[in-house]
């Protein structure tokens, strides 16, 4: 579900619409499948909103041609196994559980490369993948920014649970974001086309 107003807002307003949709949704519905809340707010330095996070979980996420950058915190569904599956098994896997209609919808996470080394220490809670869906979210592309909330059919999460979550969202605006450092290099590996 994606709201389409006309104008921008800033995210303390975008947080009001979402506060009265989840209120709506929870009023009207059980939670059968996946719901996603998309509110149009103002442009912001995705990386300083997240680091001015108070949520241990925080998701990050810009493609190399730059059709879109994501931040997430917090999160709605989440996929872990320490079973070893195919790239092409688990990406269907994971593709089944994302309804068409939410094309912005999907699962950030990663996966061990290879199976026959020893998993490290710092790699062990994460199993042989974790991917998740964040609860929130700021996601920009080009042409519009959202300020998202992300719903699971699964979730228990009550509304009141929901609302408290989403009042420890900190809900700033671009002037009053620390800066980050400037960028000095960049490497990609495996080598991006130039």
């Amino acid at each position: 579900m994606t709201f389409l107003q006309a104008q921008s807002r800033d995210l303390i307003q975008a947080r009001e619409v979402l506060v009265d949709e989840l209120k709506n949704v929870f009023q009207h519905s059980s939670i059968q499948s996946f719901i996603r809340l998309e509110v149009p707010c103002e442009k912001l330095n995705i990386l300083a909103w997240l680091k001015a996070q108070p949520f241990s979980v925080k998701t990050y996420w810009l493609d190399r041609e730059h059709r879109f950058e994501m931040g997430g915190i917090g999160w709605a569904d989440r996929r872990t196994s320490q079973e070893t599956l195919s790239f092409p098994t688990l990406f269907a896997h994971l593709q089944a559980h994302l309804p068409l209609k939410y094309p912005h919808l999907r699962y950030y996470g990663g996966m061990r490369f290879s199976p026959q080394h020893t998993i490290s220490p710092l790699w062990k809670p994460f199993g042989s993948y974790f991917w998740l869906i964040p609860r929130f979210e700021v996601y920009q592309a080009p042409e519009q920014s959202y300020f998202v909330c992300n719903l699971a059919p699964h979730d228990s999460t009550s509304l009141n649970d929901l609302l408290e979550e989403l009042n420890q969202v900190y809900m700033i605006s671009n002037s009053s974001l620390d800066p980050l450092p400037v960028l000095t290099t960049r490497r990609d590996f495996p080598e991006k086309s130039q």
